[in-house]
Order: structure tokens, then sequence, then C-alpha cells
């Protein structure tokens, strides 16, 4: 075999004149920038293609995707099964990228940063993943919704995060049946939580005399004085030792941190 230093090998791209060759070469230089940028990639091999018009528009929905993959694997480390679900006219037309940024964001934490748009699924394969993808007509609440779910089939404990694009901004709507209103972004605690009085005061406290400052805060429950969820968006990372203090409060079922 021949060997060749410092030589990158493209595809034929027919731009024979020396204008065209310019023009490739500024595109593909854009492009590369895009991908260092953590944007998606334009035109690459193995992928569904999609308009510079569309990707604009799908930009939201695949950084959501993504980030509820992210989120539902720190809430649940053993799953052997991922279940994404896509409503709405906008995921219809684009369900492939979809839902290949949200394996992405499942694997990305586990695998690190090796994992991409396009070798996402290969990855979920080798990993002996199941992924069920399924699309209907209209979410539950919006208009257009993305659910990713994982379950360990053999304990048959499963998360499920719901999410979509609200007036221009990606959002968390839903956890494990929970409405829910959060951004995704910085770090976060998921806690579950009797509801009664006398829980959200405490878990603040806990988290003020470990000098955490909380940005905001959601809370949900399904019926009165059942079992409430509440995500606290905090400025830092939560340690172990606080997140322990706080499972010890009266009335909290379990503690997860998140961080997107």
């Amino acid at each position: 075999l021949l060997e060749l230093d410092d030589v990158i090998v493209t595809p034929h791209l027919g731009a024979s004149t020396k204008e065209a060759q310019i023009n490739v070469a500024i595109a593909i230089a854009g492009q590369i920038v895009d991908v260092l940028e953590g944007k998606p990639a334009r035109n690459a091999l193995n992928m569904p293609y999609i308009s510079p018009e569309a990707l604009s528009e799908l930009s939201p929905y695949l950084g959501l995707a993504e980030n509820l993959g992210k989120f539902a694997v720190q809430l649940l480390t053993k799953y052997d099964t991922v279940e994404i679900s896509l409503t709405g006219d906008e995921p219809n037309k684009t369900s492939e990228a979809i839902t290949r940024a949200a394996i992405k964001g499942v694997l990305e934490p586990v695998v690190g940063s090796g994992v991409n748009y396009v070798n996402a699924e290969y990855l979920a394969k080798e990993r002996r993943l199941k992924v069920i993808k399924s699309i209907k007509s209209s979410g539950d609440v919006f208009e257009n919704e993305i659910t990713v779910k994982l379950l360990h089939s053999a304990t048959g404990e499963g998360h499920s995060v719901v999410g979509s694009v609200v007036a221009g901004s990606p959002k968390i709507v839903g956890i494990d049946g929970y409405s829910v209103d959060v951004t995704p972004t910085g770090n976060m605690l998921v806690i579950r939580h009797i509801d009664k009085p006398n829980i959200i005061g405490p878990c603040c406290v806990v988290l003020g005399e470990q000098n955490v400052n909380i940005g905001g805060m959601q809370v949900g429950r399904l019926e009165m004085g059942g079992e409430s969820i509440m995500v606290l968006s905090t400025d830092s990372e939560v340690s172990v030792e606080t997140m322990g203090d706080i499972e010890t409060i009266d009335g909290v079922l379990s503690v997860k941190a998140v961080k997107l």
C-alpha cells in the first residue's frame, strides 16, 4: 500500500473551474467550523440530506432531542431500550435526524465525544441497545413534542422526558408524566418527594448552607398529597454529600443530579 503523509481524501465534488473550487473550499471550511462549534453537520455522508433552510428551522429540535437524551440517561443509568416518540408536522418531515440526535444525547455521557449524528445508531447497535421509534400526528400538550424514554427490561424501571420548542425556545415540558417547564441547560437537581408542606424550604436551606445558588424552580404533581417532582436549576454543581443531606429530609424520595 502507498502511504501518503498529510493527505486528506475527500469525495469528488465535480468542481472543475477555478471559481467553483474556491467556492467549494469556502463551503467546506465553513461546515468544518460549524461542526467544531457543535452545530449539525451539513451534507454529511451517511446522513439524510437536509436543506440549509430546513436545517435552520430544525436546529432547535435537534438540540432539544440531544438534551432530552442526556437528561434521561442521567436519571436511569441501567437501560437496554430507548424509545423515541415524535409528534407534529415538523418532526414528521425530519424524523431521522431528530432520532439520531436523541440517540447521540443518550450515548454521549457514556461513550464520550466520539459519538455523533453519523455513528450514533451504529454505536447503539454495538452496545446492543434496542431503539424503538414512533411518530404520531399530535402531542399530548404541545403540537410538536419529542419524548425520550429509557427502559431496563430486567427490572422494569423506566424514565421518560418530554420536550417541545415553545416560542422558539427548547423546553422540557414533562418528566415521567409530571408537567414542568424547564430550560434544558446547566446544572439541575431532580428531586422526587411526597406532596406535603415543609419539603421545598428544607431542600433550599441545605443548598443555601453549601452556598449553592438556585436559579430556577419547577414543581409538578399528579394529585394532591401524592408523589411530586421538583426540578431545581443551580448555578453550580451540587456535591454528592449535599445531595445525601437532601435525601435525609422527611418526605424526599430520591435526588438525581443532571448536567447539560
